[in-house]
């Protein structure tokens, strides 16, 4: 199992959901395009397990998917799934390789000793965390990992990482800035009202497929960019994953100006002077102009008058609340466009 961009991992825990969804819930995640199923019902009688395992099963006629049990070995074997996903309270990783050795095996890991372990072992993922508090992990009962070590660990070991524990659209951002090839939600997802709209957001920040990757914030300004940042994030983190560039970064080439469907440009008057500049980089870039909106702290007239061009599509003052609308609107139809 190559390093590769996983996306989401799908869970179908039994202690947050009834048998009886399990056969929906699974055939959500892949109409939403999840490759990676697991099924967690380590404490379920083995007749249940049996029988979930083998509903789901019956998606592979229409589907293409990977199907992982936690825990549960012989059921593993017997019914011969993809692969296991065993913890430290499970059997050794030695001896479920023995048992089923052309499966795949992930294992739980709590710190990056572990994870390494695991990957020196032979492993072929890691599931890392807990990173935040969950409904469904008591965290208590581990010691909490950090992003910091969750990106050390990706750095440094060449299989795929799955971040785990409290994961949601209010923090997904700075998770996936360590690198990691998945990340998996459970109470949030399952118990979300739109729980498809929310995994295909998810699914487009890692492989590019709608807009949610594709629009760029240009920060020239360090009091506009964190206004303006909590806004979008506090607004449309359901829709959208931003990415920040400076100026050199556009300039240097450092970005794929053809991935971009949106650059939101802030640009305060201080940096009034740095407009030509500005507009001889969108020319050689392969951006349009009504690509481009730019968000200023000084009314939008006076940075009309400032600029040779009047081509953006906006050009919006962050200080008034009523033009932050029309920035919604925008956003909203860009996110409808992919």
């Amino acid at each position: 199992m190559r390093k590769e961009s996983i996306g989401f991992y799908g869970i179908l825990d039994y202690t947050l959901m009834d048998a009886s969804q399990f056969f929906k819930t699974a055939e959500l995640y892949l109409k939403a395009g999840v490759k990676y199923i697991e099924i967690k019902a380590p404490h379920a009688p083995k007749k249940i397990v049996f029988d979930l395992v083998e509903n789901i099963l019956t998606l592979k006629n229409n589907y293409q998917f990977n199907l992982f049990l936690y825990g549960n070995v012989d059921v593993v074997k017997i019914l011969n799934l993809d692969g296991v996903h065993i913890d430290k309270n499970h059997i050794t990783f030695e001896d479920v390789k023995e048992y089923i050795p052309t499966k795949k095996i992930g294992v739980s890991c709590y710190s990056f000793e572990e994870a390494q372990k695991a990957f020196l072992s032979g492993a072929d993922f890691i599931t890392m965390g807990p990173l935040f508090a969950s409904e469904s992990l008591h965290i208590g009962e581990y010691n909490r990992v950090s992003l910091d070590i969750l990106k050390k660990s990706v750095e440094l070991i060449d299989i795929p990482i799955i971040a785990f524990g409290g994961i949601n659209l209010g923090n997904i951002t700075k998770v996936l800035e360590t690198g990691v090839s998945a990340i998996t939600l459970a109470s949030d997802i399952l118990k979300d009202s739109s729980p498809f709209d929310k995994i295909k957001s998810i699914l487009s920040i890692f492989d590019g497929e709608y807009c949610a990757k594709n629009i760029a914030i240009l920060n020239n300004s360090e009091n506009i960019t964190e206004n303006t940042i909590n806004f979008i994030e506090n607004n449309f983190k359901n829709m959208f994953c931003f990415k920040n560039y400076s100026l050199e970064n556009i300039a240097n080439r450092d970005i794929k100006a053809k991935n971009i469907k949106l650059l939101i440009s802030c640009i305060d008057e201080s940096k009034i002077d740095y407009l030509p500049k500005f507009e001889s980089i969108i020319n050689d870039l392969d951006i349009k102009w009504n690509q481009v909106i730019v968000l200023t702290d000084t009314t939008s007239i006076y940075f009309k008058e400032k600029t040779s061009e009047k081509r953006y599509l906006a050009v919006l003052d962050v200080r008034d609340p009523i033009q932050f609308k029309i920035l919604d609107l925008v956003l909203q139809s860009v996110s409808k466009k992919s």
